[in-house]
């Protein structure tokens, strides 16, 4: 991110594990949204961890969420971060980073720091978990039955790879939330069968967004990648995934799609 900042005006470039990886979560943010029946202006985001990937994330979902019409200040307000201290405050000690202090809490519910993730879920009532930790399955079935509590099909995404490294299992996710999630992760999983039903687990993976990126900064011979483009390729994302692909749990298109959604990104 310090780089990013640093050199994006002076150079034409990206970084695809921050823009990237960003722009992917929030088209898989934007249809989790849709199936659960809320809209952008009212959701409610919680990421579990503080680092560049997660902080990008987060900027990338704030992005989708002014865009559809709320102020910068509420979009952040809606956004909570959680690291290895607990829930990021203004009042918490130590001062987190500059990036993910953007999104520090300003004024802590009960005015304790809260330190356990599912205590943070009970209070926030997230319709989103994040988790770019690489911490490997430490969502816990607290965690899991804390975000069913709160909202009636939770959005857990669990993106840190490979998937030895994710959060959760998208079969413990599934059995600790009884099947009523929407779920995408970093690496590919497996589907599963549930109660009768086939759950799929959609892959958040920014191929869908780096090749048409590119191609558009090349074709039109910008000077900046601005994080606006991104926004525009992350809803370019989001739109081509249909209602048969919900109805499976799909979040993301197919790959037999991948050169059609980059065209459509540069159009």
């Amino acid at each position: 991110l310090y780089y990013l900042q640093k050199y994006r005006q002076k150079y034409c470039f990206f970084n695809d594990d921050v823009q990237g990886t960003a722009a992917i979560a929030a088209a898989g943010f934007i249809n989790g949204m849709k199936v659960q029946g809320h809209s952008l202006k009212e959701a409610r985001v919680l990421f579990f961890g503080a680092g560049s990937s997660a902080c990008g994330c987060a900027e990338g979902i704030a992005s989708v969420m002014m865009h559809a019409g709320l102020n910068e200040e509420t979009a952040r307000s809606r956004i909570w971060m959680f690291d290895i201290d607990g829930l990021i405050s203004r009042t918490r000690r130590p001062t987190p980073n500059e990036w993910a202090g953007k999104f520090a809490v300003r004024s802590v519910p009960g005015g304790k720091e809260l330190t356990d993730l599912a205590e943070v879920i009970r209070v926030f009532k997230p319709h989103a978990l994040f988790g770019l930790t690489g911490a490997g399955p430490v969502w816990t079935e607290e965690v899991c039955k804390a975000m069913i509590e709160t909202c009636e099909r939770p959005l857990i995404f669990p993106l840190s790879n490979p998937s030895s490294r994710a959060e959760v299992t998208f079969e413990n996710a599934v059995r600790w939330t009884d099947g009523n999630l929407l779920f995408a992760a970093g690496s590919p999983w497996p589907p599963l069968e549930h109660k009768g039903r086939r759950l799929v687990a959609s892959q958040c993976n920014n191929m869908f967004i780096f090749p048409g990126v590119g191609m558009a900064a090349r074709m039109s011979k910008c000077t900046e990648i601005t994080d606006t483009m991104f926004t525009v390729a992350a809803h370019a994302v989001a739109d081509y995934v249909t209602e048969e692909d919900f109805e499976r749990g799909n979040l993301y298109p197919s790959l037999e799609h991948l050169r059609d959604v980059g065209k459509k990104i540069v159009a």
